[in-house]
């Protein structure tokens, strides 16, 4: 049992760090949304992939993991949590089992929060670029909607951007 638990440690320590990074991604994402940089935050998206199929390996790996200890602890493995782990858990391996578990809880309420803010800012934006985009318009279509005349009357009380591009 304290292999398994050790190298639970060891699991939850390294997802802990993969949030980490995760998390500073995400901060540099808001300041692309903020800045408007399409080409930071398409780098951002990238790394963000790349960081999410790191933790979809990790959680697999700390399930199979958890599965292991179930046998061991005689219990089934839906029922396991932090507080059973630490029953059957040797005493010089609490502390470390509890601190990283606290540290990975911290970091993912910090991710949820930047991205509730990262969530809002986006909307935002788009709202914007809708309003943008069909200000000015007075029911009228773009300058694409009639054929033949003059493009400067064609254009007159369009759309700031037209639509039918």
């Amino acid at each position: 049992m304290e292999e398994y638990i050790a190298r639970l440690i060891d699991m939850l320590a390294e997802q802990r760090d993969v949030y980490v990074k995760l998390t500073a991604g995400s901060e540099r994402k808001r300041e692309a949304i903020v800045n408007n940089s399409v080409e930071a935050l398409d780098a951002e998206v990238k790394e963000e992939q790349l960081l999410l199929a790191r933790l979809q390996e990790l959680e697999r790996n700390r399930k199979t993991l958890l599965s292991s200890v179930a046998v061991v602890a005689g219990r089934p493995a839906s029922e396991l949590n932090v507080g059973i782990i630490l029953e059957s858990c040797p005493a010089h391996l609490q502390a470390p089992l509890i601190k990283v578990q606290k540290e990975l809880t911290a970091q993912l309420h910090e991710q949820a929060k930047i991205n509730d803010i990262n969530k809002k800012l986006l909307e935002s934006r788009i709202e914007y670029m809708r309003f943008l985009t069909e200000a000015g318009g007075g029911g009228q279509g773009n300058s694409y909607d009639t054929t033949g005349g003059d493009a400067r009357k064609q254009t007159q009380g369009s759309r700031i951007i037209d639509l039918g591009v």
